[in-house]
């Protein structure tokens, strides 16, 4: 969970879990024809999996319920706008830009993105000298780490690094 870096790559409607599924990842890339559809309303229900929270984090309270209780579409480019997808691209353009960006977050430090994912997921409900608290508590691992040492060699070797996960 709190590792690895994952990217939904989103080509159509995305409805129900699926929806759900999306806006969990990390990180997404839509077609610009595809959509995430609320579609438990059709269905006297509520949306599952986390979407409520997905939801409203990325759109605020008013705009979450009206897409919930409505039961919308919302487009890719709504979705770029509110911070749902990260890119959107042409759909013939879907599947080589999300494995352009997989393969350039690659080579990034992995140790690090992994901590920069938790905070995130931690932060938003949490005070300003907890949110310190618990980088310094990232930062000191990471700063230990042979990742780290690599990175400076590299720096001073103006070199990229190559980063292990250690």
């Amino acid at each position: 969970q709190g590792r690895k870096l994952y990217i939904a790559q989103v080509h159509g409607p995305a409805a129900g879990i699926g929806a759900a599924l999306a806006m969990v990842c990390d990180l997404m890339v839509m077609a610009e024809d595809a959509t995430v559809y609320m579609a438990f309303a059709a269905i006297a229900l509520v949306p599952d999996g986390g979407a409520t929270q997905q939801l409203l984090q990325a759109m605020g309270y008013r705009k979450a319920l009206e897409t919930i209780v409505e039961g919308k579409h919302t487009s890719a480019a709504d979705c770029a706008r509110y911070g749902i997808a990260n890119k959107v691209v042409p759909a013939d353009r879907l599947e080589e830009t999300t494995q352009a960006w997989a393969a350039k977050l690659a080579q990034g430090a992995p140790l690090a993105q992994g901590a920069a994912k938790r905070l995130l997921r931690q932060v938003g409900g949490v005070s300003y000298e907890e949110a310190i608290l618990l980088e310094a508590k990232e930062q000191d691992g990471l700063t230990k780490s042979e990742d780290c040492k690599e990175a400076v060699t590299a720096f001073f070797e103006k070199r990229k690094p190559v980063y292990r996960g250690r």
